[in-house]
């Protein structure tokens, strides 16, 4: 196997193929980094509100918010214990990947520990700061 982007490995887990990329790095992005003269890309803007908007949404999809991670200028890359490491703007953090059916975040805590996340990161829409 090569290099597969993360909406490939989101895709191969929707479809049954838990071993998916295991290991592998993406390296495509959606959006561009912080830093440069392009705007963030509308559906990672859109991913963003839905993580802070009140009450907390519980049919956001893990790969929007993997796409958003990278969108942020973020890295990814799935450990071998199905655990997504991130890097975004010197900050680390693991999250566990979404094994039930759908793949998308249906827990108050897990939607909480990305939030927290991306507040640290300096990422948080200008209203929650």
């Amino acid at each position: 196997l090569g290099k597969l982007t993360l909406y490939q490995l989101s895709y191969a887990r929707d479809m049954g193929d838990s071993s998916a990329g295991m290991g592998l790095r993406a390296t495509d992005r959606l959006g561009t980094p912080e830093g440069r003269d392009h705007p963030m890309s509308h559906h990672v803007e859109h991913t963003l509100k839905q993580v802070f908007s009140h009450p907390t949404p519980h049919n956001i999809h893990w790969r929007d918010i993997v796409h958003m991670f990278e969108g942020l200028g973020g890295t990814c890359e799935e450990t071998k214990k199905d655990h997504l490491k991130v890097k975004l703007n010197g900050h680390e953090m693991s999250f566990p990947v979404p094994k039930h059916a759908g793949h998308t975040l249906d827990n108050d805590h897990e939607i909480a520990d990305i939030r927290r996340f991306l507040k640290a990161c300096g990422c948080a829409p200008a209203s929650t700061h």
